[in-house]
């Protein structure tokens, strides 16, 4: 059976490409390319038949809702509904499309399958792998598109060929009568709806002698318009997606004499196209072929809507992709890219998409191929190959899904470049891109150039940012005046900025001390600097460092005299100081030093601007809090029993409170026992400082 569909799906091919390069001015294709060829399967030749079940019709249309609930942009050709497949592996399919971003599944649901031998009645075989289908993606979190297409044949006006499905019905009413019962079916699971595929070619809607496509099409849409709403009045109504091109050919001319047919009525709630060009870069400015890249078909959606009054309110892009098809018949040596091509052009349509203005959902073609062909144009697009293995294109996908799902496009950022083609539209001519979203408290710039690399110095706002690869490699990069090192290329990358939430600007979440730092700044315990920054990277001076243990250790005493000769009583760290060293936690220097007089009393120095090293700062923390047990073993290769600082970095080593660093370093020998090392002469940094403090005074902020 599986040979047999597969048997007819090449001959189906076979038929549709010589029609594929006819010269109407609705229907030229590209480069003798136009759609995607059928995707469709014949319904069994029998099976047990089940009644239709009865839905009222409506005479009136009502009028079209102009917006809608928002919809993810991440939506994806998956034909789980495909009797291809013969059930196989779509729950595997369903779970990896979903796993990988996918948000919305765009399924064929074939008339000629429901009702293959006549009207009234339906093939439970086919309506129950349907159903399967439906169920699957929704369970797995994906809003379903279904397209509602193919006639069956005793339906059809040419009962004679083998593509008899791709012509028009008969009598449209017993298309229509279709749309109700599928609408009702199905519509607590399917909120939007798709009249037919590709219209504009002759491939897939057609009829047996001379007649006016559009016209014809005007009239099945604006009755299946009417059939959705008068089931379900909520419910998008898509046009059947439309193979895009230029203002005067394509699917543009042909959808201009659909609306003149209707009278001028837009008896759709979303524009669906399509935007194939399967022989270049979606950001192609080939000086052969002029405004044919992917902004463009883009933008000209959007001015015929805007010249029709903003109707409708949407655009889908229901189908596009690259190939990575090996050569064959259907696969010319100019349409096949590599599968590192395919996912980094995949990532930039989605950009583009991302950017343009009423464009809700981008319906990429597609996850694998149900007839299994990768040598085939059309199959080759798949993000999965055959066995379910994932190319490059998925993780792709998946990157762009979970970062922007959801963003809202904020602009244009600074390595927009303009390619300065004097015959494209500016709004359509860059060789540099970069786009700027905002996804909650993230900022987020999506940058590539088109061809080559370069070194750029990035400007950002933050201190570090994490710049993630187009498969979603992490790197965290701290900023060095402002700026970061990246190299730009065809493959997109995601810099991302994290906006403070903290009281001092540079030290955002996701900064290593950001807990131990809100910890302290939140009991008042430590404070930053007047311009709003902490400055976690400088040396902690002494001075400082008798503030934060004091207030951490809760001393708060008022005290008088003087101890210490540079600490007078009218210094900012008098108290602190004082507090510290008359419980003899901290002591000072013999006067007489470099600088430092022996005067009246004789009074020792502090120091007070002076940095601290690590051993120092373990000794007053664990005074300061108290720790006076035996230590004993040794945690530091460098801090071994009998060293200065051994028994309060023990102390606090032994409670898990202070680490150090892995042995290997510049002469840092590893001994048997592997031991890290303390560097206890290093200056304390004040990040550090807020570590020990926080973990020793506030253990419940320890992350």
């Amino acid at each position: 059976m599986r040979n047999f569909f597969l048997l007819l799906y090449l001959a189906v091919l076979a038929l549709s490409f010589p029609l594929i390069g006819k010269t109407d001015s609705y229907a030229q294709s590209e480069g003798g390319y136009g759609g995607r060829p059928p995707m469709f399967t014949p319904g069994p030749a029998q099976g047990p038949m089940v009644p239709v079940t009865p839905v009222p019709t409506s005479s009136t249309p009502p009028k079209a809702a102009l917006s809608f609930a928002p919809v993810s942009m991440f939506g994806m050709n998956l034909y789980l509904a495909g009797l291809e497949r013969l059930n196989q592996n779509i729950t595997q399919l369903a779970q990896l499309s979903s796993a990988g971003g996918v948000k919305g599944a765009r399924e064929e649901l074939s008339w000629a399958n429901v009702e293959p031998l006549r009207k009234g009645v339906t093939d439970d075989t086919a309506v129950g792998i349907f159903d399967r289908a439906i169920d699957l993606d929704v369970n797995n979190g994906m809003a379903v598109v279904g397209m509602l297409l193919t006639t069956p044949k005793w339906a059809s006006t040419n009962l004679g060929v083998g593509d008899y499905y791709w012509y028009e019905p008969t009598n449209f009413n017993d298309y229509f009568d279709y749309v109700r019962w599928a609408v009702n079916r199905w519509k607590g699971k399917i909120h939007t709806w798709e009249i037919w595929n590709e219209p504009n070619h002759p491939g897939t809607w057609n009829c047996p002698n001379a007649c006016n496509l559009p016209a014809d099409y005007a009239r099945l849409l604006a009755g299946a318009y009417s059939a959705v709403k008068s089931v379900d009045p909520n419910a998008r109504v898509l046009i059947g997606g439309l193979y895009v091109h230029d203002v005067n050919n394509e699917g543009m001319a042909f959808l201009n004499r659909v609306v003149e047919a209707s009278g001028g009525a837009i008896n759709f709630d979303g524009l669906s196209i399509h935007t194939y060009m399967n022989d270049r870069m979606p950001e192609s400015l080939r000086p052969d072929s002029l405004v044919q890249n992917f902004q463009y078909r883009l933008n000209m959606a959007n001015d015929w809507i805007d010249a029709h009054g903003g109707r409708p309110s949407e655009i889908w892009i229901t189908e596009d992709g690259r190939s990575t098809c090996t050569l064959s018949p259907s696969c010319p040596s100019n349409m096949t890219w590599s599968e590192n091509d395919q996912a980094s052009m995949l990532a930039r349509m989605y950009g583009i998409a991302l950017s343009t203005r009423r464009v809700v959902q981008f319906d990429y073609f597609q996850e694998e191929d149900k007839f299994n062909t990768p040598s085939n144009l059309y199959g080759g697009m798949s993000i999965l190959r055959d066995d379910l293995s994932a190319k490059p294109a998925y993780y792709a996908y998946k990157t762009i899904s979970g970062l922007l799902d959801g963003a809202t496009f904020q602009g244009q950022g600074p390595l927009m470049v303009p390619g300065n083609d004097p015959n494209q539209p500016d709004n359509s001519d860059y060789v540099g891109f970069d786009y700027r979203f905002v996804q909650g408290s993230n900022n987020i710039n999506m940058v590539w150039q088109v061809n080559g690399t370069a070194l750029v110095d990035y400007p950002v706002s933050v201190p570090s940012v994490d710049v993630v690869a187009r498969d979603g490699q992490v790197t965290h990069i701290a900023t060095t005046g402002g700026k970061v090192r990246l190299q730009i290329s065809p493959q997109p990358q995601y810099v991302v900025q994290t906006a403070c939430t903290s009281p001092y600007s540079d030290v955002c979440p996701d900064f290593w001390a950001y807990s131990y730092i809100k910890c302290l700044s939140d009991r008042g315990v430590i404070s930053g600097y007047p311009d709003g920054t902490f400055k976690p990277n400088n040396n902690i001076t002494r001075a400082q460092l008798s503030k934060v243990v004091s207030n951490a250790a809760g001393f708060s005493e008022t005290q008088t005299g003087q101890l210490f000769a540079d600490i007078a009583v009218d210094s900012p760290f008098y108290q602190f100081v004082q507090r510290l060293a008359s419980r003899g936690i901290i002591s000072g220097y013999t006067c007489g030093g470099a600088g430092e007089l022996c005067e009246a009393g004789n009074l020792p120095y502090f120091r007070p601007n002076s940095n601290t090293t690590r051993g120092q700062r373990a000794k007053i923390v664990a005074n300061a809090k108290g720790y006076n047990d035996n230590p004993s073993g040794q945690t530091f290769e460098d801090v071994p029993p009998g060293s200065t600082f051994y028994p309060w970095v023990q102390r606090l080593a032994s409670r898990n409170v202070m680490s150090g660093y892995a042995c290997g370093g510049a002469g840092e020998l590893c001994s048997d026992a592997g031991l890290a090392y303390f560097r206890p002469a290093v200056t304390a940094t004040r990040a550090q400082v807020s570590k020990i403090v926080a973990s020793t005074f506030y253990p419940e902020c320890n992350p």
